[in-house]
């Protein structure tokens, strides 16, 4: 399928507060003033039940879009709300702005840019923004604790058939949140070797397709070879199977090498909603873990070992962080299969990689932080006694009653609609139709 990309111009005003112009919004074509929110126009094909489901934002001068998924934007309160509470009335506190630029594209400006300002509560606020290093407005108490279980890499027959199939479609291990929907995980796939009627089967069982490019690589910054890795993948599963090009919503870099403020440049002119490939580790003990962040600021070098880090602002655009695993020998990882299992070994008997589960589990759910369960398959191909053990600890951490096994989308919007565990064990939350 084609994507079109639209330039939207942007006028630095007397105030210092950037516009964006030409925005189609459900009141029409409009210019939105700087961090002012609009629901967007409905597409061909949506109903008017889909309105205020996506949303324009203004931030210096760009739009982002903001996604509501099940709820509905109120923009009277400035959050993504219960369907009822639905209001896409322009905020009257936003005066009109001009129509047209009123400055010469070719005018070059000498003015020196200020300073981007340090991301804070007083500019960076749920749904759509939040700070590096920071945590949800709710108690340690109530919050439940998140586990990401992710894979990268293609989906064969081998890999499914020996892991996928018995973890998580069959559900061998009867694994379930405490809402009694089972587990879910995530893939980032790539192309080479991919069988995409098994990937069309994990994401009917509710699992989330994300993006790993076409080929496995990520050497380059160029623009337009990043955007054929990552927005082609997108069009091969989209071509391939029944899967919306707005479900696929997660990318992770090959090699965990990031391609520069390209690549973020590419994720969020493409509309996808977060990117997990900054590592948050250190070689020995490893970093205190984060929740995930937006990119609206640029976070410092120390917070982001794996550079090239973003060094501009990519307003909207959520970051997965790969906190830190720490090994048996004191050295720390960020894929679960990078660290040691047992002495200096990366297997062991069935214990041993309970053991090494538990110890990193017990640090996370010490502090609450989502912890991330992240992973090739080859890993569990090439250590049966490994894919035995992760049933055993996942079985074990589900019965504490407060964890849950989510996908990276489904934390995200947790997060812009933080509610303790008692209450959400109520809800269909990460269920799928069928379960509901």
């Amino acid at each position: 399928m084609s994507f079109k990309v639209i330039v939207f111009s942007c006028l630095m005003l007397s105030t210092a507060a950037a516009v964006c112009y030409n925005a189609a919004t459900s009141n029409g074509v409009r210019n939105l003033q700087d961090n002012e929110y609009a629901c967007k126009a409905l597409e061909a094909g949506e109903s008017s039940a889909e309105l205020g489901r996506n949303v324009w934002r203004c931030v210096s001068g760009m739009l982002t879009n903001v996604t509501c998924n099940s709820l509905r934007w109120d923009n009277q309160n400035k959050i993504c709300n219960w369907p009822q509470a639905f209001n896409c009335d322009p905020d009257q506190a936003f005066s009109q702005v001009p129509t047209k630029p009123v400055s010469d594209a070719s005018t070059t400006s000498t003015t020196t840019p200020a300073p981007i300002a340090k991301c804070s509560p007083s500019n960076c606020d749920i749904p759509n923004c939040f700070c590096y290093g920071s945590r949800p407005n709710i108690t340690l108490e109530e919050t439940p604790q998140f586990v990401l279980l992710t894979f990268d890499d293609a989906v064969t027959i081998s890999v499914y058939s020996s892991v996928y199939r018995k973890l998580l479609i069959d559900n061998y291990w009867n694994l379930y949140n405490p809402n009694n929907c089972s587990i879910k995980s995530t893939f980032f796939i790539t192309h080479n070797y991919t069988d995409y009627s098994l990937v069309q089967t994990l994401y009917d069982y509710g699992h989330e397709i994300a993006d790993h490019t076409v080929n496995h690589v990520s050497n380059t910054d160029l623009y337009s070879e990043v955007y054929s890795e990552i927005v082609g993948l997108r069009d091969l599963i989209v071509n391939k199977t029944k899967i919306k090009p707005n479900d696929i919503k997660g990318f992770r870099s090959p090699y965990l090498k990031i391609m520069g403020d390209t690549q973020y440049d590419v994720l969020r002119s493409n509309q996808f909603l977060y990117d997990s490939t900054i590592t948050n580790i250190e070689l020995q003990v490893g970093r205190r873990p984060l929740w995930p962040f937006t990119l609206d600021y640029p976070i410092d070098d120390n917070g982001c070992p794996n550079r090239p880090c973003p060094a501009r602002q990519h307003p909207g655009l959520w970051e997965i962080p790969m906190n830190s695993w720490v090994g048996s020998n004191g050295f720390s990882c960020g894929m679960i299969d990078g660290c040691t299992v047992k002495g200096n070994d990366f297997t062991g008997t069935v214990d041993d990689f309970v053991a090494y589960y538990r110890n990193n589990f017990n640090k996370f759910y010490a502090q609450r932080v989502p912890m991330h369960l992240f992973s090739h398959a080859s890993m569990f191909l090439k250590y049966e006694t490994a894919l035995e053990a992760l049933g055993i600890f996942l079985q074990e951490i589900l019965a504490l009653g407060d964890v849950w096994l989510v996908t990276p989308s489904k934390l995200i919007f947790w997060m812009q609609n933080p509610i303790s565990y008692n209450w959400l064990k109520y809800t269909n939350y990460s269920c799928i139709a069928e379960e509901e």
